[in-house]
């Protein structure tokens, strides 16, 4: 059995981040790959959670709606996607993350 945990920062000022803008009647997302620093020998079971965040207050109101994923899992690695709905404006998020592989 073989663990590997880590954490993983995304703000605004990354080139492709999109969570901060309006399209509140939608869902929007941003995606980045997490790369293990070695392979597992198959595609272990990751765990992934938000451990912080920074958003806009929007007024009266505002309601934080967003969440994150583990997708595209490979012995080599995973692909982290952040979530945000509605009227959620997203300067940041973390998150920290457990793999559990052999």
């Amino acid at each position: 059995m073989r663990f590997e945990n880590g954490r993983y920062s995304a703000e605004e000022s990354h080139e492709r981040w999109g969570l901060a803008g309006s399209g509140f009647s939608r869902k929007r997302f941003f995606r980045d790959t997490i790369n293990f620093s070695q392979p597992f020998a198959e595609p272990p079971k990751v765990i992934i959670a938000i451990s912080g965040f920074d958003v806009y207050d929007v007024g009266e109101t505002f309601r934080a709606s967003l969440d994150v994923q583990a997708e595209h899992i490979t012995a080599d690695g995973f692909t982290v996607k952040f979530n945000a709905y509605e009227t959620s404006r997203v300067r940041g998020l973390t998150v920290d993350w457990l793999a559990i592989g052999t």
